[in-house]
């Protein structure tokens, strides 16, 4: 026999656990009686013991089962903690960053040397702010056409020196260096020859330059030549955009004393075109693609060249070769010339 010592119940020998509370049985000694009935456990009993592990294993289950998710995410649903791929871009963007501002430091840096001394910005309108290749200028010089006859010219027409310039009335660069012209005209009055040729550019943007042109040519039918040059050149970013160009022309006509309808007839007729027309020939014989474009006794005059001092640094010379005995006049020089009015 064995007996619980906690609740003091009496088991048959091939019990081992108490019923009751589980506590492993005692042998029951003869001397040592509970006093309690004795307890037969029935064949197919499940011992205490075995109840209690499968219980802990249904438990078990059960909490691994509220753990689980019902169903697998989709793969899609399943969030990385990895790092992104374009981990790298900010690194990326700021290498870009740095090649820009690198190069956009060089190219000022080249701007600012080959920037003209006088002030004088480069026409965008144009391929080039040259006249012919210093090694054929010479070549093409002498046998050009001679232009319009005769030239608007002012100074002395047997002077040694000749200042030749080609302008259009719509390019900006052109109104800039109109003061220059001025000056230069102005400070060797007679010692130089000016001729002002007209090249107006057949750009989309010069689409008034040609008309200017022949503007300047009929006022110079009625000696107001140079009026009008000054008008066109001083008031260039008002007629340019003005849409109605005409109406603004006979008012500059009327302004400098010009006899408006013998000035509007002469704008249409042919004599004034065929001024322009006979410059724009000279002009692309001796190389001119661009405006300004300033000839010194038929040598090109560079882009950085074109300022007060340097022009007068060109100009003085020529006077110097001129006085020693060593220049001719130009081939191309007249005593034809129209000297109009300043």
């Amino acid at each position: 026999m064995r007996f619980c010592p906690k609740c003091k119940k009496n088991y048959e020998d091939d019990v081992t656990f108490c019923l009751e509370d589980g506590t492993v049985l005692k042998p029951l000694d003869s001397s040592e009686k509970s006093g309690e009935e004795t307890l037969v456990l029935p064949s197919d009993a499940i011992p205490p013991t075995q109840m209690w592990k499968d219980d802990n294993k249904t438990h078990q289950k059960k909490s691994k089962q509220k753990t689980q998710p019902d169903k697998p995410l989709p793969k899609t649903q399943i969030v990385s903690n990895k790092p992104a791929s374009n981990s790298f871009a900010p690194l990326v963007i700021i290498g870009l960053v740095l090649v820009v501002a690198i190069g956009g430091g060089w190219w000022l840096y080249k701007s600012s040397t080959n920037k003209p001394t006088g002030g004088v910005k480069p026409n965008t309108n144009t391929t080039a702010n040259r006249a012919a290749t210093p090694d054929n200028s010479a070549q093409r010089y002498a046998s050009a056409p001679p232009g319009a006859q005769p030239p608007n010219m002012l100074g002395s027409p047997t002077s040694a020196v000749t200042v030749e310039e080609f302008a259009d009335f719509q390019c900006p660069t052109c109104a800039r260096m109109h003061p220059v012209s001025k000056q230069i005209i102005s400070a060797y009055g007679s010692r130089i020859k000016f001729v002002f040729r007209n090249f107006p550019l057949a750009i989309p943007a010069h689409d008034k330059a040609y008309d200017a042109s022949v503007a300047a040519e009929a006022a110079g039918l009625q000696g107001k030549f140079w009026d009008m040059q000054n008008q066109l050149f001083i008031n260039q970013s008002s007629w340019s955009t003005s849409t109605d160009f005409r109406a603004v022309l006979e008012q500059y006509a009327q302004k400098i004393g010009l006899d408006v309808e013998k000035f509007k007839n002469d704008m249409a007729g042919m004599t004034a075109k065929s001024r322009v027309d006979a410059d724009l020939a000279r002009g692309r014989a001796v190389g001119v693609s661009s405006t300004p474009t300033f000839l010194i006794n038929g040598k090109p005059v560079l882009l950085e060249q074109m300022d007060i001092a340097s022009m007068r640094a060109l100009i003085d010379v020529e006077l110097a070769k001129a006085q020693s005995g060593n220049q001719t006049a130009p081939a191309s020089s007249t005593a034809n010339t129209n000297t109009g009015n300043k």
